[in-house]
């Protein structure tokens, strides 16, 4: 019966371990808990770092996106004039080239008043 007797002093013992490991595991849930917490601090900064990287990329890019549509819009236009002066070049070679044609045509009537008269069928003399 020596055991029974003891029941109340091992029961009051088993109690006192199981507070102290409860005390233990709410430490180290504790620790864990804070540790996460600095973890989530961490990975909430590294987003917000990512978000700012990608509105100045946002940003800068607008920025290209404009300059090379105004620099393009300069060429456009460079391109127009130059389309412009090689109109004019056409027009003015359309009209040397009814002037060569006139010409031609000129020279095709001198040819034809004083074009030799073809000569008499020499089979016809004989």
């Amino acid at each position: 019966m020596d055991g029974a007797s003891n029941l109340p002093e091992r029961q009051q013992i088993m109690e006192q371990k199981l507070d102290a490991l409860a005390v233990s595991v709410d430490t180290r849930f504790e620790q864990v808990d804070a540790r996460f917490a600095h973890v989530d601090r961490r990975f909430d900064e590294v987003g917000a770092a990512i978000a700012e990287q990608r509105a100045y990329t946002e940003y800068v890019y607008e920025k290209l996106n404009q300059k090379m549509d105004a620099g393009f819009a300069k060429v456009d236009a460079g391109f127009g004039n130059a389309d412009a002066r090689f109109d004019k070049v056409d027009a003015r070679f359309d009209k040397v080239d009814g002037r060569f044609a006139r010409l031609e045509r000129k020279i095709d009537q001198i040819i034809d008043l004083h074009a030799p008269r073809t000569p008499p069928n020499e089979s016809d003399a004989e």
